[in-house]
């Protein structure tokens, strides 16, 4: 029972700065930005499948006003039809995460729709059993087929 209330309060606390965080997904020269406060359903990243090795050629996303405490995490994942994960995107820098254009396009299927998450959980693996984020959809992407 004592753990009831301060689960409750970390759980509106959490769906607070989960919900009210704006990102801004770029690659290729092209840039959206979403936030967790809209709903995303309908913005798509179209990825063009080009044969790149440059170094320099990331999706990436950037916490434009990051609302997440300290003591929690965040972590990006591209996500299939079936939900499954199918690539992660690594912390780069201060409120960057990112993955290789030649991974995302290695990984995901041409004309198939993904969504890419965003996930917060807290350090404390005590309070991670207790309270469950939903997931908050940044947008979904798909490889252009044309």
């Amino acid at each position: 029972m004592k753990f009831i209330l301060p689960g409750l309060m970390m759980l509106i606390a959490a769906t607070s700065f989960a919900q009210s965080t704006k990102w801004i997904i770029s690659a290729q020269n092209k840039n959206i930005t979403v936030s967790g406060e809209d709903d995303n359903e309908d913005k798509l990243f179209l990825l063009k499948p080009v044969n790149t090795n440059a170094a320099t050629d990331y999706l990436t996303v950037k916490i434009v006003d990051n609302q997440i405490r300290k003591t929690w995490s965040r972590s990006f994942y591209i996500y299939d039809e079936k939900k499954q994960v199918t690539a992660e995107l690594k912390f780069m820098d201060t409120d960057e995460y990112c993955i290789k254009i030649k991974d995302v396009l290695s990984k995901l299927q041409k004309g198939k729709v993904y969504n890419l998450y965003s996930i917060v959980n807290p350090h404390d693996q005590t309070k991670a059993y207790m309270v469950k984020i939903p997931p908050v959809l940044l947008c979904k992407i798909k490889i252009d087929d044309n």
